[in-house]
């Protein structure tokens, strides 16, 4: 698998132009969806199916989703570029337009067996978990971000309301903030980063 990643495919590449060109857009009131289509047409890129579908509000893409088609166009009106890792048992998420990476704990109670990088995500979504309820409220700061709003540390956290009483969360530093659970870490899930751009697209 972790050949696939290798180079910048056809739908990555076209995805970091989608995002740059959004980003850098002049007339603020081209919307994100007119800008996918505009260069997906130009470059003659199909759109991709998300790894991670959340009732249409927030679709989540792999580099593997990624390979030959770029992100869909339809109902958004953000686009978050991301980095995502795991090691040590924690999840990483570094979003490009916020300072600070947030790690989330994967627990052996959750029994993830697709032990790829969005295996926790679709695991903690089909269990409800208030850790997808995090990554959700991550990717929506940083989709704030971009649109030009201050996002900080202690912005981010005043956001996190009505969690389950085990979980605390932790400003380990002014880059870091960190998810913990008293329970038992899952350190035998694999070390894996991708070295390749993931992005989201929020409702």
């Amino acid at each position: 698998m972790a050949g696939i990643y290798e180079g910048v495919s056809l739908g990555l590449e076209v995805t970091g132009i989608i995002y740059r060109a959004w980003k850098s857009r002049r007339d603020r009131r081209k919307s994100a969806s007119q800008v996918i289509t505009e260069v997906a047409a130009t470059k003659g890129c199909a759109f991709a199916m998300p790894i991670v579908n959340d009732l249409d509000q927030i679709y989540i893409y792999s580099p593997y989703n990624l390979i030959r088609r770029t992100i869909q166009p339809y109902n958004i009106s953000a686009i978050v570029e991301f980095d995502l890792w795991t090691t040590s048992g924690y999840l990483y998420l570094k979003a490009a337009d916020l300072s600070f990476t947030f790690a989330l704990p994967i627990l052996s109670q959750d029994q993830v067996y697709d032990q790829c990088l969005s295996g926790p995500l679709r695991n903690w979504q089909s269990r409800n978990s208030d850790r997808f309820y995090l990554v959700k409220l991550y990717l929506a700061s940083a989709a704030d971000a971009a649109c030009g709003e201050c996002v900080s540390v202690g912005s981010f956290r005043s956001k996190m309301k009505n969690l389950h009483h085990e979980i605390k969360i932790v400003t380990n530093s002014r880059s870091l903030i960190s998810v913990e659970i008293s329970d038992t870490l899952d350190k035998s899930f694999p070390s894996c980063k991708t070295g390749q751009k993931w992005y989201a697209t929020i409702a």
